[in-house]
């Protein structure tokens, strides 16, 4: 009897650890900066409209498409899907995640660029209240080109009348762009925490150079040809609190601390 239950347990055991070992550790690719669009469409089954989930959701972005103007039942299955933004600091790596095909496309439908806001910086194309300075446009042949924005950069909208709220699509390529970043993209991720809804593909885009952070922050967004879905990810630097202001601060609780154990 006790053989046959340690026997159970450890079969149980092993079914729970290789379940675990299918999940992907999303955290690989540095912090979720993914910001919820703040509008959702929850009319497919098993999906939800953004507000209705908790953040372990991927601040309300995942198992969401957006919710149209004139058209409100957006296409939202997975392979519409668009997840979430990563970005890896310490080597100035932004990543985006989606069930939607970021190479292919779905259907009719083909990927936008990667706009980027630099929030220190004001002399790009000013679309829906962001002022984007960069696009990035990617492929899977292992580089990028990144393009600077002036105020009469052209780009495409999205197709689809009721998805104008997710502009930009695309840029109107001008100019020349800028060498030396490369991208990596791969397909078939499992789920994991924050992410659901089956497979899923990721572009890990090394900006390296590109000074996204050497101010306040930036601001990243993404959609199809279609804007079915949009995707937006921030990210913004911590003001570092200086050394003496720190240690003034230290020194006034210790003498709180003193004074109390005086009192008492």
């Amino acid at each position: 009897m006790k053989k046959s239950l340690v026997a159970g347990i450890i079969v149980l055991s092993m079914m729970f650890c290789s379940g675990l070992a299918m999940a992907y550790d999303y955290n690989s690719f540095g912090k979720n900066i993914t910001v919820y669009d703040g509008n959702g469409d929850g009319t497919e089954a098993g999906w939800w409209k953004g507000m209705e989930h908790g953040p372990a959701y991927n601040p309300y972005e995942d198992q969401e498409v957006e919710y149209g103007d004139g058209n409100p039942h957006a296409l939202g299955t997975q392979t519409w899907d668009m997840e979430a933004f990563f970005w890896d600091n310490s080597n100035q790596k932004l990543t985006m995640v989606g069930g939607y095909d970021l190479i292919n496309g779905q259907g009719t439908t083909t990927p936008g660029d990667i706009f980027i806001d630099v929030f220190d910086q004001t002399t790009g194309i000013d679309v829906n209240g962001q002022n984007y300075d960069y696009a990035i446009r990617f492929n899977n042949s292992g580089t990028a080109s990144v393009y600077s924005l002036t105020s009469s950069s052209a780009y495409t909208t999205a197709s689809v009348n009721d998805f104008q709220f997710s502009n930009p699509v695309a840029l109107n390529l001008t100019g020349e762009s800028m060498t030396g970043y490369t991208s990596a993209y791969v397909s078939g991720l499992d789920n994991g925490i924050g992410i659901i809804g089956g497979s899923h593909n990721a572009l890990t885009l090394s900006l390296l150079g590109l000074d996204l952070t050497t101010g306040s922050g930036f601001a990243a967004h993404f959609t199809m040809s279609c804007g079915n879905d949009n995707l937006k990810g921030s990210f913004g630097n911590e003001v570092p609190i200086p050394g003496a202001i720190w240690l003034l601060g230290s020194g006034l609780f210790g003498l709180i601390g003193i004074r109390r154990r005086r009192q008492s």
